[in-house]
């Protein structure tokens, strides 16, 4: 009760064995196009692999160029944060530290001895010799520092520009976006108010 039946597969024809067993119809590959098709998906791996050792080793992908908020953006921000927190942002004034350097407060706060320094590379090389400059690398914990002298009692939270980057690539490119950049420096600056509320600063 059996009969040969064709059927195109791929580029030629491939023949099944059409068997009833028992009444149910089953399809068993000709063992000859099954040998043959073996070799050919051999062949197709061989193929495959000479293709790829024909590639090399890919390239490793350049690190993607990013950059930091613009300080006068950066400015708005925190001064928009500081408002929002209940408190009257106020335009910036230098103070000296400790070790004698002088720092520029980018938001000063009205009524308040406290404010917000954020350092660009510019900044960080006229504060060399300073600890505030050594900061390897970026992370999320703040660091705060007081002044000296008429301003010992003032105390300012160090934003780094280079913690808040971003490039301006589009799609899957995009590996840090403005709005990533800009909500991290607006969580910063909140942060730290929650500190000075909490620790009972001017």
């Amino acid at each position: 009760m059996g009969r040969v039946r064709n059927l195109i597969g791929g580029n030629g024809i491939t023949k099944w064995r059409e068997l009833r067993v028992s009444g149910t119809l089953q399809l068993v590959m000709n063992p000859a196009i099954h040998r043959t098709s073996r070799r050919a998906a051999l062949w197709g791996a061989v193929v495959l692999a000479l293709a790829a050792a024909g590639c090399g080793t890919p390239e490793a992908k350049a690190p993607t160029p990013k950059r930091p908020i613009d300080e006068g953006r950066a400015v708005k921000l925190i001064a928009a944060a500081v408002r929002d927190a209940g408190f009257e942002p106020e335009p910036g004034r230098t103070i000296t530290m400790t070790s004698g350097k002088k720092i520029q407060l980018d938001v000063t706060v009205k009524d308040h001895r406290f404010g917000f320094a954020y350092l660009t590379a510019s900044d960080l090389k006229e504060l060399k010799g300073d600890p505030i400059a050594d900061k390897d690398g970026s992370g999320d914990d703040l660091i705060v520092r007081t002044g000296d002298g008429d301003d010992a009692d003032v105390h300012f939270v160090v934003l780094y520009a280079k913690d808040y980057v971003f490039d301006d690539n589009v799609g899957e490119a995009h590996e840090a976006t403005t709005i990533t950049a800009e909500n991290k420096l607006d969580r910063d600056t909140r942060d730290f108010i929650m500190i000075v509320k909490k620790q009972g600063w001017k």
